[in-house]
C-alpha cells in the first residue's frame, strides 16, 4: 500500500524476483515474496522521495509493486535484468507512441492521462506522487448538466489558483511583497500531496488517513463531505488549489470512496451535520451516476479541446521556469526540487527535512514537453516531447545477463580408464569469463482493470545468433559466442531454429566442440537426440519439488507420476503413454484493452490446442500445511507403492499410493526437511547394527538444521509402513544448511554411502559400516560466492558406484568411489545454475534455471562426453526454471526397444512428460 514500507533483501534471477523482508515475515507467511519474470507487464523508473533510484514493476494480476532502491545505478542494475520485451511507462518512445495514438482517437482522454502521469513520475503506489487529473466541471448546483455548454466545464487554460480573478489579485500582491526573496511564489500550497489524496480517499482507505494523522481522523469541517462545497473551497481559499485524482473518472464507475461503506465515525460539522456519505450535485442521480458524468465530460469534445492546454500547465512548458510564473503557475520552490538539489545540501539533516517538506506539501511532475501539447486534430511530431524525459540518460556500465555457454572444464582422461591402478584426480580448472546474452521471456497478455496496469505489452524475443551450418558448434572453452565475424541466421535459442522450438516434437543437435578448441578431447560417436513430449500442464500452485515416473504399476497396468510441491500438495496422475497429437497452429488472442493498439506491443499468442485425449489423470492427491520439499518413491514388494514426502513442518511422512492416505510418519528434524532418499535393502545382507532384523529399507533425510540422519523402515504387504521413531545414525559434518542429499548401498558389501549438498556449495560424503561406525569419505570444501551444491545423485554402473554434482555456478562434475576415497572424473559448465539432475544408461540429463534440459552423454566411468545436447523452454513458452527431473526406461535398453521416458518439473507448478530417444542419423 502507498504508505506501507518494507524494508529487505532484493534478489534477482532469470527464473524469479525474490524479495525477503529484512524484520521478520509477514504474518501467516513463511517465505519471501517471489515473482515470475514472465509475469511483468510493463515497468517505470521512480522517485523514492526526491531521490531518483525506484523503479514500478506492473505484473498481470492487476497489481504493481513499487521497489525503492538506495542509489540510482542501483535502480538501474534491476532495470536491465528485467525481461527486455516489456515497455518502459518512462520512456520517451513509449510517451510519443501514446501522443499519436491519441491523436488518432484509439485513446481516451482517461487513458491519455494515466500514461502522461506514468511518464510523468507519478504512481499510485506514491501518495506524495500520486496521478493528478483536472477538475472539468464547473457547474455543481443545476439540476440538469448540460455538457453542450461551455459554462459547464472549468476554463482548463488556467491554474486552479487562477480560476478565481479576486483570488488571483490576492496571491498576486504577495508575490510582488516577495520580490526580495530568494525564491518568491504565487501558491503557498500545491495541488496535488499525500493529505490531498487521502482527503477524496478517506472512506475507502481510512487505515491510510490515520497512518498520516497519527492514529485519528480530520476535524468534521475539514473531511471531504460534499462535491459542490469542495469546489467552492478550490475556488475561493486561499490556502486550497487542488485538483482531483483518476478515481473521479475512472470508467468503472467506482463510487466506493464516496460512500462510507464501513460506517465510519467521522464525527459532525460545526453546523451539526453528521459527516457521512459524500454529497453528489443536484443533476446526479447516485454517486454512480455522478462519476458516469464525470467520465463523460472528460471525454466530450470541449473537454478535449482544452485538455492540452491544462497539460501544458501539469507536465509541459508552462509547468516551471518564468513560463509558469507568465501562466500564474508559480509554487513554493520545495514543489520543484529534486535528486540533484537533494544531493547539493551538505548534511543528513538537511537532506531529510527537504525531502520531508517536498514529499508533504506536493511535487510538480517531470517536464515532459517543450512545445505546446498539439490538438488532437493536429498532426504530431516528435519536437514538443522533451528530448531526456524519463531520466533514461543514465550511464552506467551494461552488465550482461542470461546464461552462457556450455563448457568443459574438463577433458576425459583416457588413462584413467585404460590405467586404472594410476591415481589420477583431476581438478576444476578457473571457468573462462563469457559474454553472456538477453534471456527470452513470453507473456501472456491480458485486460488490466487497475489504473496504469493496462499499459502493457510483449516485444519480440531476441534470438540467439549460430554460425551457418547444419549442426551448430559450441565451443569447449571461452565465451561460446559462435558468430565471431561469421555470418548470423534467424536460429532459436542453442541454434534450435524457431520452426522447432515451439513444436510437440522436435529434435535437438548435440553441440559439437570446434577441433582446435581442445586437441586432446575424444568425443564420443556423433548421435542426435529426439524428443518427444507426452503432455504438459500446470498442475501445482507454487514450485514443483519433486517428482517420479513409475511404469506400469497403475491400475489397468498403467504409469503413475507422483509429484509433490512447495504448495504443500501431493499428487498421484496415471498417465498414458499415447503419442501426443500435433499442436495446431496458435490463434491470436484479442486484447480487449484499448491500449494494445500501440504498433510495438504485440498479441501474446494462446496455447497449442492439445490432445482431445489427457495423457494425465489426477488419480490421487494429498495436501500438507506447510510446504513439501523433496520426495521419495518405494514399492512395498506386492504391487503397493508408497510416497515419502519431507516438508517445512520438519516432518517426513509415508503415503500409501492404492490406500490413499498417510499410512506413517517421524518428526524427523529441528528444522525444515530438504531432502530425502530411500534405500532397499539387499538380498544378501545380514543382520547388523545398520541392517536390523525386519527392516526393508534404510531411509536418509537432511535439512535445514544442517544434519542428515538416518532412519530404519520397515515395509510390508498392503502398503504398511513403519519408521523407527530414532535415528541409525546422525550426521553433523556438514558446515551449512542441507539443501539436498542421495544414497546408496555399496556393492558386495554391508555398508551404505551418503552424500548430502550444502546450501555454501559444499558437499559431504560418508559411509557407514554394517556395524554402525560412521566415516567421513570426502568433504568438498565451499568456495566463496560459489552457491549451493543443488543437486547430487548416486549411480551404480557395473558394480562401481559413481556420484554427480550439480552447483548454482553451472558446474557439473562426476566421481567414483575407488579404494575407499571419491576421485574426480569430469567437470563441465552449463553457464546457468543447475537445479536438478538425473543419470542412468550413460545418459546424464540436466535440469537447469533458465528451463532449459542439458543432455551429457558419458562413457564407463562417469566420464562426459562432448557431444553436448540442449533443448530450450522444456515445460512452457516463458522457461520457468527447472526445479526436479525424473528419468525411468520402459523395455530393454541394451537392445535398443526400451524407451527412457522422462519428467520435468518447474517453479511455475508445471509439469512435462516427454521421451527421450537416441537417433543415429
Amino acid at each position: 500500500t502507498p504508505l506501507q514500507q518494507q524494508r529487505g533483501c532484493l534478489v534477482m534471477t532469470q527464473e524469479r524476483i525474490y524479495f525477503q523482508f529484512a524484520q521478520g515475515v509477514l504474518e501467516g507467511d513463511s517465505r519471501a515474496m517471489s515473482w515470475h519474470p514472465a509475469d511483468i507487464q510493463a515497468y517505470a523508473r521512480r522517485y523514492h522521495g526526491l531521490k531518483d533510484s525506484a523503479v514500478e514493476i506492473y505484473w498481470k494480476d492487476q497489481t504493481s509493486t513499487l521497489l525503492a532502491l538506495e542509489r540510482t545505478h542501483e535502480r538501474e542494475q534491476v532495470v536491465r535484468l528485467l525481461p527486455n520485451n516489456v515497455p518502459c511507462h518512462t520512456d520517451r518512445e513509449f510517451l510519443l507512441q501514446a501522443s499519436q495514438e491519441w491523436q488518432k482517437k484509439n485513446i481516451t482522454n482517461y487513458d491519455y492521462l494515466l500514461l502522461v502521469n506514468s511518464a510523468a513520475g507519478r504512481s499510485f503506489q506514491d501518495l506524495s506522487r500520486y496521478p493528478v487529473f483536472p477538475w472539468v466541471i464547473a457547474d455543481y448546483t443545476s439540476a440538469k448538466l448540460d455538457l453542450t455548454k461551455e459554462s459547464t466545464f472549468r476554463d482548463m487554460t488556467k491554474p486552479v489558483g487562477a480560476l478565481n480573478e479576486k483570488r488571483l489579485g490576492y496571491f498576486q500582491q504577495r508575490y510582488e511583497s516577495m520580490r526580495d526573496m530568494e525564491d518568491p511564489f504565487l501558491y503557498g500550497t500545491h495541488y496535488s500531496a499525500a493529505g490531498y489524496v487521502l482527503y477524496y480517499l478517506v472512506r475507502s482507505m481510512p487505515e491510510q488517513m490515520l497512518c498520516l494523522q497519527n492514529g485519528k481522523f480530520d476535524a468534521p469541517d475539514r473531511m471531504f463531505h460534499s462535491i459542490d462545497h469542495c469546489y467552492r473551497c478550490v475556488l475561493s481559499n486561499h490556502a486550497d488549489v487542488k485538483e482531483l485524482i483518476p478515481e473521479f473518472y475512472h470508467p468503472n464507475n467506482d463510487y466506493d470512496f464516496l460512500i462510507n461503506a464501513r460506517g465510519l465515525q467521522l464525527g459532525a460539522t460545526q453546523t451539526g451535520d453528521r459527516v457521512n456519505d459524500v454529497s453528489y450535485p443536484p443533476w446526479a442521480k447516485s454517486p454512480r451516476h455522478f462519476l458516469k458524468m464525470n467520465s463523460k465530460a472528460l471525454e466530450s469534445e470541449i473537454c478535449t479541446q482544452m485538455l492540452p492546454r491544462w497539460i501544458d500547465l501539469i507536465f509541459g512548458s508552462k509547468s516551471r521556469g518564468e513560463a509558469a510564473k507568465e501562466a500564474h503557475n508559480l509554487f513554493h520552490r520545495s514543489s520543484y526540487m529534486g535528486p540533484s538539489d537533494l544531493a547539493a545540501l551538505s548534511t543528513p539533516e538537511e537532506r531529510f527535512q527537504a525531502e520531508l517538506q517536498a514529499t508533504e506539501f506536493g511535487i510538480v511532475p517531470d517536464q515532459l514537453f517543450i512545445g505546446p501539447h498539439p490538438l488532437r486534430h493536429q498532426t504530431v511530431d516528435d519536437s514538443f516531447v522533451k528530448p531526456d524525459i524519463g531520466r533514461t540518460s543514465f550511464s552506467g556500465t551494461e552488465e550482461g545477463k542470461g546464461e552462457g555457454a556450455w563448457e568443459l572444464l574438463e577433458t576425459p582422461s583416457t588413462n584413467f580408464m585404460d590405467h586404472p591402478e594410476q591415481d589420477q584426480q583431476p581438478e576444476f580448472l578457473n571457468p573462462i569469463p563469457t559474454n553472456s546474452s538477453e534471456s527470452d521471456f513470453e507473456s501472456e497478455a491480458r485486460d488490466r482493470h487497475h489504473p496504469f496496469n493496462e499499459l502493457y505489452g510483449n516485444g519480440p524475443s531476441p534470438q540467439r545468433s549460430s554460425r551457418k551450418s547444419d549442426r551448430p558448434g559450441i565451443p569447449l572453452s571461452g565465451t561460446g559466442d559462435l558468430s565471431e565475424k561469421s555470418d548470423r541466421t534467424g536460429t532459436g535459442f542453442g541454434g534450435i531454429p524457431p520452426s522447432l522450438s515451439n513444436a510437440s516434437s522436435f529434435s535437438a543437435a548435440p553441440l559439437s566442440p570446434t577441433a582446435t578448441d581442445h586437441a586432446n578431447a575424444r568425443a564420443s560417436a556423433s548421435t542426435e537426440w529426439d524428443i518427444k513430449f507426452i503432455e504438459k500442464s500446470r498442475i501445482h500452485a507454487d514450485t514443483v519439488s519433486g517428482c517420479s515416473v513409475i511404469s506400469g504399476t497403475g491400475p489397468n497396468n498403467q504409469s503413475i507420476l507422483a509429484t509433490t510441491s512447495l504448495d504443500g500438495g501431493l499428487k498421484i496422475h496415471n498417465v498414458s503413454f499415447a503419442a501426443k497429437e500435433a499442436e495446431g497452429p496458435s490463434k491470436q488472442q484479442g486484447i480487449t484493452s484499448t491500449l494494445s493498439r500501440f504498433s510495438y506491443i504485440t498479441m501474446s499468442r494462446a496455447a497449442g490446442s492439445s490432445s482431445s485425449q489427457p495423457k494425465l489423470a489426477e488419480f490421487r492427491s494429498h495436501t500438507s500445511r506447510d510446504a513439501l520439499a523433496c520426495l521419495a518413491l518405494i514399492s512395498d514388494g506386492h504391487g503397493g507403492k508408497i510416497a515419502f514426502a519431507g516438508g517445512h513442518d520438519d516432518v517426513v511422512f509415508a503415503y500409501g499410493i492404492t490406500s490413499g492416505c498417510a499410512v506413517a510418519s517421524v518428526y524427523s528434524h529441528r528444522d525444515a526437511v530438504t531432502g530425502l532418499d530411500v534405500m532397499d535393502r539387499p538380498s544378501f545382507v545380514p543382520e547388523s547394527k545398520l541392517w536390523r532384523e525386519q527392516s526393508t529399507h534404510i531411509m536418509v533425510s537432511g535439512s535445514w538444521d544442517a544434519t542428515v540422519k538416518v532412519w530404519s523402515v520397515i515395509v510390508s504387504n498392503g502398503e504398511t509402513v513403519s519408521i523407527d521413531r530414532e535415528p541409525l545414525a546422525e550426521l553433523f559434518d556438514a558446515d551449512s544448511s542441507i539443501v539436498c542429499v542421495s544414497s546408496a548401498c555399496v556393492p558386495n558389501e554391508e555398508s551404505v554411502v551418503i552424500s548430502a549438498g550444502c546450501a555454501d556449495g559444499s558437499f559431504c560424503v560418508w559411509k557407514i559400516h554394517g556395524d554402525g561406525v560412521k566415516v567421513v569419505m570426502h568433504k568438498e570444501q565451499a568456495k566463496r560466492g560459489s552457491g549451493p551444491c543443488s543437486v547430487l545423485k548416486w549411480s551404480t554402473m557395473n558394480g562401481k558406484l559413481h556420484l554427480f554434482t550439480g552447483f548454482s555456478t553451472g558446474k557439473v562434475a562426476s566421481f567414483t568411489l575407488k579404494d575407499g576415497s571419491m576421485k574426480k572424473v569430469s567437470a563441465a559448465s552449463v553457464g546457468v545454475a543447475v537445479q536438478c539432475l538425473a543419470y542412468s544408461e550413460n545418459i546424464l540429463l540436466v535440469g537447469c534455471s533458465d528451463g532449459g534440459l542439458r543432455l551429457i552423454p558419458t562413457r564407463e566411468g562417469a566420464q562426459f562426453t562432448t557431444d553436448l545436447s540442449l533443448w530450450p523452454s522444456v515445460n512452457n513458452k516463458s522457461a520457468p526454471g527447472l526445479s526436479c527431473l525424473s528419468m525411468s526406461f520402459v523395455g530393454n535398453p541394451a537392445d535398443g526397444s526400451g524407451k527412457c521416458i522422462c519428467c520435468t518439473g518447474a517453479e511455475d507448478g508445471s509439469v512435462a512428460l516427454f521421451e527421450l530417444k537416441r537417433a543415429h542419423r
